[in-house]
């Protein structure tokens, strides 16, 4: 589940907090200074720290497809490469750079792993190994698992995921 990382973001969650039952929604971030609000129609709304004050912003459009590969490129060159393992990093770098991505398209996930990844606390090794060990698993279990492995766990046990193989990963990780 996603908590606020700066101090924009934060003021942000407390005035969302006053006037949302957040539990209700998926909580995104769309910038240093910006929140996102999804209810269970898929209905957005944007809200930023700007000029001293919480302002409802426009809901921004996910880069372009070729904006996002040239992104990639550029960043896959850079000497020396950042070094991003887990989520966490990857949340910190994303923040702190100017990039055209969404914080989806930066995670590299699919719309269902991304909601379960904002609606879900992360599982830690423990709960990782039991649910491998229990062979069928929910399809929840299932969505933890992958996100387990991504946040940096590839090299603690090798998983398989049916139809993707053993080397599925996000397009970070090879950074």
């Amino acid at each position: 589940m996603y908590k606020p990382h700066t101090i924009e973001q934060y003021k942000v969650y407390r005035f969302l907090e006053e006037n949302f039952a957040l539990e209700h929604f998926l909580l995104a971030p769309l910038s240093r200074f910006g929140l996102m609000l999804e209810d269970k129609t898929g209905e957005k709304i944007a809200f930023a720290f700007l000029n001293d004050c919480v302002q409802e912003i426009p809901v921004p459009a996910p880069a372009a497809p070729k904006t996002v590969i040239a992104f990639l490129k550029q960043f896959r060159s850079l000497t020396p490469r950042p070094v991003i393992h887990d989520f966490e990093a990857l949340t910190r770098w994303w923040l702190d750079n100017p990039n055209p991505l969404t914080y989806q398209q930066a995670l590299g996930m699919s719309d269902i792993l991304y909601r379960h990844f904002l609606s879900h606390p992360l599982i830690n090794e423990d709960d990782a190994l039991r649910l491998a060990r229990k062979g069928l698993v929910t399809e929840s279990e299932y969505n933890d698992l992958q996100l387990w492995y991504f946040n940096g766990h590839t090299m603690v046990l090798l998983v398989w995921f049916p139809g993707s193989g053993w080397h599925r990963q996000p397009i970070w990780s090879d950074l």
